[in-house]
């Protein structure tokens, strides 16, 4: 994934190079589950680094993939 970038600078403003989110865009659009997931995770991974674990939370629950209790 060497088409991302991201920057965060002191006016709180995330930046991410339009590379990488065409690529996003287009991996959910043609159905390509394994590889939009994988572009997915590195986006979580450089938020968390940068310590936007909400945002990255929030990704985690759009992909269905926080734990949650489910009544047997």
């Amino acid at each position: 994934m060497n088409n991302f970038r991201l920057e965060y600078n002191v006016d709180s403003k995330l930046n991410i190079n339009i590379g990488f989110t065409i690529q996003l865009i287009r991996y959910h659009y043609e159905h390509d589950e394994d590889k939009f997931k994988e572009y997915c995770h590195f986006l979580m991974k450089k938020l968390d680094e940068i310590s936007e674990d909400e945002l990255s939370g929030y990704i985690a629950a759009q992909l269905d993939e926080v734990p949650t209790f489910s009544p047997q």
